[in-house]
């Protein structure tokens, strides 16, 4: 017997509010699309005469369906001209989040209105669903991992591939390493010159390389003086001699390396457990530092360890976060150690920032340390004690608040820099949460100024400038700052020139050229005014790489592992030349080095050695 509908008042409500009227004797169907359907029926069971025909029907269910999937989809591929030319606040990282975004919901949409509003055959639908659910499975079961590369596009690694250390424990078996005998004559040190690079960007840290010409145009590209797996990790090389020292993720350790610079071939490595790892991917970030017969290097997880250059042999080591009872950062410890005399500055970080502290280099003997690590830090895991509530500094930057306490270190990702302002010497250092100017002697602070985006990613190296004045630079929709430091008498100020967000320097650091200012813009190379901020052009799609500037000539590393060769002109772009230097599959993070006219590239996977010195002119 067909079941009719007897109205009840809640039902009568509720179906009234959904504009489907029902009159008392009619037919109900029950199905599970919840549709009302008219029953293909007999005029014996036909609505009485009067009554409002059903509005929907599953045909018009189909219909209305695919009208929005596809109009949806529609506006997602209209979007896409505007989010390929929007420059956002965080450079192409959010046009790409949300374009992966929609592509992800077009494909559930349009598969969903394959497998039910759609007008294909029942056997169609489930041989499609079936493909589907195959590629899924596919894909699943091919891809091994999936990393992100700086502007959050996919980096898919599969499983038939060789990892990263299959590769180098393959490379290492084949290419032994010599053991180091201990009485055996230990091959003499050079002493450093103008040309070597014994530390991060250079022995002023500040991008400007001293060498010999470089040849810029690459009709046939250059081959490899030779090129070997390394182990992961994001540091750059420091290279005196025929000495190249870099560290690396090898497996569950560390390992800080010596490779001959003309050869590739390992020296020596000193590996100890430790293994960071962030969303950008695992491994040590900060570059090692060389200073005569010695190596200093700091790992992501705070080792801070001095080597012997020509043995690796380790004279002391300390491990900052235990020491000083301080947090880690979110994308690990990056600062390289800064020598200066019979001191290492190495950066500790600190819920507050201003965590410097110098060691003697020989010892390894604390000598003094920045006021921020006496600020909410906690003591090392032997001594239960209650960490101290933060007294943090008050901000005199109305654009960048103080930080607020929290489980997080503001140690800033950049490396504390040698300077002389004003005929002083000086530590400047660049942490997470400001600028400062730190007497070399005491640690203590001279002038700052507060300086810090969301996430506490000061990454730029400052461009100190001879009249006082210093460039920074942040991303995350912060941007750039001409600062001046004033000295009257002994009495320290700092206060702001100009300020432009048209520079916002993410994982690469500027460069100056003749008063103009050279840097990648979220990725895209730009050029700034000095005097006033001015953004004269902005050009080339680099993305995440690094610059080097030699004879006139700026060396962009690509994200993409691409050499391009740029003259630096304030009027336009000027591309030169470029090759491939590294697989562009990969992502290179890691800033490149320039020695005597051999250019040496690294990522997390490979390094490699190219000669591009300009051919000698014939008289």
């Amino acid at each position: 017997m067909l079941e009719t509908y007897q109205p009840r008042p809640r039902q009568e409500r509720k179906l009234t509010k959904l504009g489907v009227p029902r009159r008392a004797g009619e037919p109900i169907i029950h199905t599970s699309t919840s549709l009302w359907i008219p029953l293909m029926q007999d005029p014996a069971h036909s609505p009485s005469e009067g009554a409002s025909p059903l509005p929907t029907s599953l045909p018009h269910a189909k219909r209305r369906a695919k009208r929005i999937i596809f109009s949806v989809v529609g506006l997602f591929l209209l979007a896409q001209p505007f989010l390929w030319f929007w420059d956002s606040p965080l450079g192409p990282a959010l046009p790409n989040m949300i374009v992966e975004s929609m592509a992800i919901v077009a494909f559930v949409l349009l598969t969903l209105w394959a497998l039910i509003w759609s007008e294909w055959e029942r056997d169609s639908r489930i041989a499609f669903g079936l493909g589907i659910v195959a590629l899924i499975a596919g894909l699943v079961g091919s891809i091994r991992k999936v990393e992100l590369s700086g502007d959050f596009t996919f980096l898919i690694e599969y499983r038939w591939e060789p990892t990263a250390a299959e590769r180098l424990a393959a490379h290492r078996a084949a290419n032994s390493v010599p053991t180091l005998d201990s009485s055996a004559p230990v091959e003499p040190l050079p002493a450093s010159t103008a040309e070597d690079m014994p530390a991060y960007r250079g022995a002023r840290r500040d991008g400007v390389v001293v060498g010999p010409a470089v040849r810029t145009g690459w009709n046939v590209p250059p081959q490899p003086l030779w090129i070997h797996p390394i182990g992961g990790g994001y540091a750059s090389m420091a290279i005196v001699g025929d000495r190249l020292v870099t560290i690396e993720q090898r497996d569950q350790n560390e390992a800080i390396v010596c490779y001959r610079a003309s050869t590739g071939q390992e020296l020596w490595s000193h590996g100890y457990a430790a293994n960071f790892s962030a969303l950008g991917g695992p491994g040590p970030r900060a570059t090692p530092t060389i200073d005569g017969e010695r190596v200093f290097s700091q790992g992501a997880a705070g080792d801070l360890v001095c080597l012997d250059l020509a043995t690796g042999s380790v004279h002391w080591s300390h491990n900052l976060m235990r020491q000083w009872g301080v947090p880690n950062s979110t994308w690990g410890f990056t600062s390289s150690p800064l020598v200066i005399e019979n001191r290492v500055i190495a950066n500790a970080g600190g819920v507050a920032g201003d965590g410097l502290v110098a060691y003697e280099k020989i010892t390894g003997e604390v000598l003094w340390k920045g006021a921020g690590l006496s600020i909410g830090s906690v003591p090392p895991p032997t001594t239960p004690a209650k960490a101290a509530s933060p007294v943090l500094p008050t901000s005199s930057d109305e654009d960048h608040p103080a930080p607020a306490p929290g489980s997080t270190s503001l140690t800033g990702y950049c490396s504390p820099v040698l300077e002389t302002l004003h005929g002083v010497p000086q530590i400047i250092n660049f942490d997470g949460a400001a600028l400062r100017g730190q007497d070399i002697a005491t640690g203590r602070t001279l002038w700052s100024l507060p300086y810090r985006n969301g996430p506490a990613v000061n990454v730029a190296q400052p461009i100190v400038f001879e009249d006082g004045r210093i460039f920074i630079s942040a991303s995350y929709d912060i941007g750039s700052a001409m600062l001046q430091v004033s000295l009257d008498g002994d009495q320290w100020s700092i206060k702001r020139i100009w300020k432009s967000e048209k520079m916002r320097c993410k994982f690469t650091s500027p460069v100056l050229h003749d008063g103009f200012l050279y840097g990648l813009d979220e990725g895209i190379l730009v050029c700034l005014d000095s005097q006033t901020g001015e953004r004269l052009w902005k050009a080339g799609r680099y993305r995440h790489g690094q610059l080097l500037l030699t004879n006139g000539i700026l060396i962009v590393q690509t994200e993409s592992g691409q050499v391009v060769f740029v003259r630096p002109n304030p009027e336009n772009l000027e591309e030169l030349g470029s090759f491939q230097a590294m697989p562009d599959d990969d992502k290179c993070w890691n800033h490149h080095a320039l020695v005597r006219g051999q250019l040496f590239v690294r990522n997390h996977k490979d390094i490699a050695c190219y000669d591009i010195a300009a051919p000698a002119k014939t008289p």
